[in-house]
């Protein structure tokens, strides 16, 4: 069995969409997941309201691109204040059910609201005895989730058709840099619809973005989906104190210390006071600069660590300060010398030599013509 997907899951940086696809005997189902930030609507006022429109709808094509289904929603928004005095998590949260017997179809979905407009689309295929629904992921009440915010657990559902009976053993995979960082095993029995349902335990991993996969033994099939492991987390998980540390490198000593030392009930709190003054568009609920940070970090982490987390390596605090470089050249094997690697940052006029005097991998920074940049060290 193989259900072939093409799938675009985020109309914008603002907006986000899903698909959920869940096979059954006659008839297919598919639910349509829309987040919209009300920041990004524009309102106009009269009579002391803000208001606007708000459309969405859904084409259903075949395998020949015809038109078979589609429906469209128009509503009004109402809100009593500027859209800049509400909360920036503010969200319009819609879903939309498709049902229908196609075995090849894609799905068209348009947000219109007055000049604004995005799309998002999938293409579905399905064949086979076997059929995987969908990875879906929920909190204790059931309700979706994308995005892993101070949560201990969750739940991973999957809807599964199967024409025959069967005996299936999986396994429940948590990969990061395609290395198997957590794993759960189980073992389904049916016939027809069958629900797989399994409780995850998130103690013990550290932030990221994490690739979720579900391996069925016997079928050799499989399902996959990203969950980011991003935002309030790191603040009951063991991985505080370095990120705090790495903030060091960049920030005033003084806010630094501030969130280092606040309790434990307070810490999400100072974290968003530290990363409000911090943020370059402050009208959006992204703060583009604390991701960009986060992001850093734990690839740092991930790849430069050798006796020392990667963080506080050299190479580790030029990523985390500068990015990644637009050049790396690396000399792992030269005859007269240590292995060394240059970094080049065209756009920023700079250049940092890291040479690996022990040979183990843990490279030292050594004085370039950017050497000045980030010394001295702490």
């Amino acid at each position: 069995m193989k259900l072939i997907l093409i799938f675009l899951f985020n109309f914008s940086p603002n907006i986000y969409g899903d698909f959920y696809y869940f096979p059954k005997q006659e008839k297919d189902s598919i639910l349509i997941h829309i987040e919209i930030p009300i920041h990004i609507l524009i309102f106009s006022k009269y009579q002391g309201k803000y208001s606007t429109d708000l459309e969405i709808s859904y084409v259903v094509y075949d395998d020949k691109n015809r038109e078979t289904k589609g429906e469209r929603f128009m509503e009004r928004i109402e809100i009593m204040k500027p859209v800049k005095y509400l909360d920036k998590d503010s969200l319009i949260v819609r879903n939309f059910s498709i049902v229908d017997d196609l075995y090849r179809k894609k799905v068209v979905v348009n947000i219109k609201n007055l000049e604004k407009e995005w799309r998002m689309q999938r293409e579905f295929k399905r064949d086979g005895d076997f059929i995987l629904g969908d990875i879906v992921f929920t909190d204790d009440e059931g309700k979706l989730i994308h995005r892993v915010e101070n949560l201990k657990k969750i739940y991973l559902v999957m809807e599964i058709y199967s024409k025959k009976n069967i005996k299936e053993n999986y396994k429940i995979e948590f990969l990061k840099k395609n290395k198997i960082k957590k794993s759960f095993k189980g073992n389904l029995e049916g016939k027809g619809n069958i629900r797989l349902v399994e409780q995850l335990d998130l103690s013990n991993l550290v932030s990221g973005d994490y690739k979720i996969r579900v391996y069925f033994e016997k079928n050799k099939s499989f399902k996959e989906k990203i969950l980011p492991f991003y935002g309030i987390y790191i603040f009951t998980n063991e991985d505080f104190y370095m990120i705090v540390d790495a903030l060091y490198y960049f920030a005033d000593p003084r806010d630094v210390d501030s969130l280092r030392l606040a309790p434990i009930n307070k810490r999400k709190e100072y974290w968003e006071k530290f990363w409000r003054k911090r943020d370059p568009s402050p009208d959006t609920p992204q703060n583009e600069f604390e991701e960009e940070f986060l992001q850093r970090f734990y690839y740092a982490n991930d790849n430069f660590g050798v006796y020392s987390p990667g963080y506080r390596t050299a190479r580790g605090r030029v990523y985390i300060l500068y990015g990644e470089p637009d050049e790396i050249e690396r000399h792992p094997f030269e005859v007269d010398s240590y292995p060394y690697e240059i970094w080049y940052y065209y756009n920023k006029k700079l250049k940092f030599v890291f040479v690996d005097k022990k040979g183990v991998g843990e490279y030292e920074l050594v004085p370039s013509d950017s050497y000045r940049y980030i010394s001295p060290w702490r």
